[in-house]
């Protein structure tokens, strides 16, 4: 249990890479800590790698979306490997909470939006692309 001011940081974890690789390709290893409060409710969640990006042996990815209208959400499901650098838009006329993040194999994320036209036209405007999707 770590407690901090405001406007402040300090170093709550550390370990030397080594021991985490335990002779492990460091371009195939992804570091996810999550940050939660007293009662236990996620408050943020990071990705560290153990190489540069470009070094990275990303994989093809498989991403599923899903749209809940009386929402105004999209729940965005990894069906493949780690999504590196997931982009999300669609168009000017729609605002997204979050629309740049990765997102490991297996987890899902809902995605909040605003827009200024119908869930159908944002359907038909949506792009989705990964750093994968870059270079592949």
């Amino acid at each position: 249990h770590y407690t901090s001011t405001p406007n402040s940081s300090f170093i709550a974890w550390q370990l030397d890479s080594a021991k985490i690789l335990q002779g492990q390709n460091p371009a195939d290893l992804v570091l996810i800590t999550t940050l939660v409060d007293e009662s236990n409710v996620k408050l943020d969640r990071n990705y560290f790698y153990f190489t540069e990006v470009k070094n990275l042996e990303l994989k093809p990815v498989h991403l599923k979306v899903e749209f809940d209208k009386k929402k105004n959400t999209l729940l965005i499901k990894n069906e493949g490997a780690l999504a590196k650098n997931i982009y999300i838009d669609a168009g000017d006329s729609v605002l997204f909470k979050n629309n740049f993040f990765d997102l490991s194999a297996g987890e899902a994320i809902p995605i909040n939006f605003i827009k200024n036209l119908s869930t159908r036209k944002v359907k038909q405007r949506l792009q989705i692309k990964t750093l994968y999707d870059t270079y592949s």
